[in-house]
Formats: structure tokens, C-alpha cells, sequence
């Protein structure tokens, strides 16, 4: 699908497969302590309104270095989850996942996307800024992560199709 280029690889997008679980399983508990268990992801990825891309490099191309993962009803999609290994970050691995899905997601003609994204995490909410996702809510208390509870901000982004009656109008 796409090739990114790191100091030492070269990383490739695919779409998620259902083989992907164990590996979608153990990168979220790496990032996401303690993270979902592979029956989880693996009936995320059975889901017919749900995809996903990961990144691996093509030097060890068993190696999951990303992934994202959305559910889509009615027009609306929400991104479940999206992960970068801790050593694999700052290669632009999660702006090429974002990509990926939001073309996917325009194709499809879905109207709005929604994620959430812990208050604190500084990286993750650049990135979706730079997406042009805008905060329409918190949910307080939703993630803990040391014993420690925080906030979540509720993001969205809208698709604006050119050939919608509504988006000629504007």
C-alpha cells in the first residue's frame, strides 16, 4: 500500500488480517499496559464494519511496528485503537496509519470519524490535530495508568465530499 523510509528499513502498510491478532495483542499490552487479549482483536478483525492497516518493516516483515484499528456504522466510524512501538516512534509510522485509514474512510464516504485520546498524551494529540480532528467532549476518569486516573478527550473529524447535496450548497 504505502512505503515509508526509516534510518534503517523501509516500512510497509497492508491492511489488517485476522492472523494479525496475536501480534495486534502483544504490541497494545506493550503500549497500553495491560492491553485487550487476541480474541479481542481477532473479533475486531472478523468485524465486516471494521479495518485496519499495520506497519512492519521489510526487513523483519513479521514484525508489527504499528497499527490502527476503526469500526464504521451508518456513515460513522470510530478509531478503536492505533499503536506505535515505543522504538519505532517518531518515523512517521502513526501520520502514514492516519493517512491510510482517512483515505480509506473518504473512499468509503464515511460523514465522521471519532477517537479518544488520554489528556496527556501530547504526541497522540498533535497528530490528530494535524488531521484536523477538534475536541467535542471528555470523559473524566476514563483511562488509569499507574494507579493514576485521567481524562479522555472525545475528538472528531467530518469528511466533506464534493459531490454531497449539502457540502455544494456551502
Amino acid at each position: 500500500m504505502a512505503k515509508l523510509f526509516s534510518r534503517r528499513s523501509e516500512i510497509s502498510l497492508a491492511r489488517l488480517e485476522p492472523d494479525d491478532s496475536d501480534s495486534l495483542q502483544q504490541l497494545h499490552a506493550r503500549v497500553f499496559p495491560p492491553g485487550w487479549d487476541a480474541a479481542a482483536f481477532a473479533n475486531f478483525l472478523h468485524d465486516p464494519h471494521g479495518i485496519g492497516f499495520a506497519a512492519r518493516t521489510t526487513d523483519k516483515p513479521k514484525k508489527l511496528n504499528g497499527f490502527v484499528l476503526e469500526r464504521q456504522v451508518a456513515g460513522e466510524a470510530e478509531i478503536l485503537s492505533i499503536a506505535v512501538a515505543p522504538e519505532s516512534r517518531r518515523k512517521g509510522i502513526g501520520h502514514a496509519l492516519m493517512d491510510a485509514l482517512l483515505r480509506q474512510l473518504y473512499q468509503e464516504r464515511v460523514q465522521t470519524l471519532f477517537l479518544e485520546v488520554d489528556e496527556h498524551n501530547r504526541a497522540a494529540r498533535a497528530l490528530y490535530r494535524h488531521f484536523g480532528f477538534v475536541e467535542t467532549g471528555r470523559r473524566s476518569g476514563y483511562y488509569q495508568s499507574a494507579g493514576k486516573r485521567t481524562d479522555a478527550l472525545i475528538l472528531r473529524r467530518d469528511f466533506k465530499h464534493p459531490d454531497d447535496r449539502l457540502f455544494n450548497e456551502l
